[in-house]
Parts: structure tokens; sequence; C-alpha cells
């Protein structure tokens, strides 16, 4: 019995992404897992890594309080949007940029109260500043973050993406899980448009399921 590597599930997302939102003028998706242990921002940076293999230019917006720590040494640019200035880092030439939104930035009162559907700035809210400036930027921009269940700041871009991928874990997130955190996702105005699984066992030889 083999398990799927995290390289061929990185390359299905990619696929999905790549799918669902070229052409066009949002090309941003937010991935998440329902419960944490999904492994979601893992995958995301494995995705981003295939779409900069094709010559694209990618950007990860982690939503996370961690940085990658293959970033320690990389190389940093800034992005002003608004009165603030976002600093993205260059992952080498085979990777994506990285931004990381820390939760204690200075920024995040803003990503947070000024950008609600009924407020009046809505449209001209933080969270859809950024969104169009690294729209403009890149080819793709892909969010990540925490787990939908449990870190309330992980749907924040939820309403601004063209659509969200939830990552399943094979064998560990449960239908009401996963039903309960789509829930959550639609009522942040997002929609769910593709679920990638991870740590699938394949238990026939792998090359056989290419030809069923």
């Amino acid at each position: 019995m083999a398990r799927q590597d995290q390289s061929n599930t990185a390359a299905i997302l990619w696929r999905s992404i790549s799918t669902r939102v070229m052409g066009v003028p949002n090309r941003t998706v937010l991935v998440l897992g329902a419960n944490g242990d999904e492994g979601a921002r893992a995958v995301t940076l494995a995705a981003a890594e295939q779409a900069v293999a094709e010559g694209l230019k990618v950007c990860v917006v982690s939503l996370e309080a961690t940085t990658d720590p293959a970033s320690a040494a990389a190389r940093t640019t800034t992005i002003d949007v608004g009165p603030y200035g976002f600093t993205v880092e260059h992952l080498g030439a085979a990777g994506p940029d990285l931004l990381v939104l820390k939760l204690d930035g200075p920024f995040m009162r803003d990503l947070i109260t000024h950008d609600t559907p009924d407020a009046p700035d809505h449209q001209g809210g933080l969270r859809r500043q950024l969104r169009t400036r690294l729209n403009e930027i890149y080819d793709f921009v892909l969010f990540t973050g925490g787990s939908v269940l449990q870190d309330p700041y992980s749907l924040l871009f939820a309403a601004e993406v063209a659509g969200v991928f939830m990552v399943v874990r094979a064998g560990r997130t449960r239908l009401p899980v996963f039903a309960r955190a789509r829930s959550l996702i639609e009522a942040h105005q997002g929609t769910v448009i593709g679920a990638i699984l991870t740590d699938r066992k394949y238990y026939i030889p792998r090359w056989l399921y290419d030809r069923l």
C-alpha cells in the first residue's frame, strides 16, 4: 500500500487552480483545511512551486503567525498598500514569493474592521486594496492559513478571492466537519470551488489507478 506524496497532491491542486481561475481578472484563491492538520499551507507552497516551474509569477499569502523556515535568508521587497508596507519574501528562483500576514501586525485592525460587507468603505477596504495590488503584480495569488474551525482569521479573504479550495485529509476529515467548515466559508461570502485530498492511500499499485 502506497501513499500519495505531497508533490502529486500539489500538482493536482495547481491543475485545479489553473483550470478554475485562468483567464479571469481575479486570479486569487484561498486554500484551507477544516481542522488544521491537513497540511494546507505546505501543499499550497508546493502548488505555487509547480506554477513557478511553468514560468508564472506567484505569491503565497500566509494568514498564519509563523514564517516559513526556508525564508530566513530570503531577499525581500516592500509592497505599499494604503498606509502600510507589506514585506514580500522571495524564496529563490524555483519558489514563489511569500507574504506573511502576522496576526500582531499593525494592519490587522484595518483588515478586520474596515472591510466588512456592510461597512461604508467596503469597496476601498484594506483587504480589497491588498488583493487588487497583488493581482496587478502576480499571475496568481494563493492565500492560505489556519483551520476554518479553529482560526477565526482564516476566512478574512474568503469574500475577496475567486474561490476557496478545501484540503481534506484522507481517513481523518469527517463529513460533518467538512460540512460545518463549508458552511462557515459560505457565511463569510466565500465560494468553495474544489477539494483536495491529502495523505491518500493506494490499496492497489498506483499505475493501475491511471488506467481506471
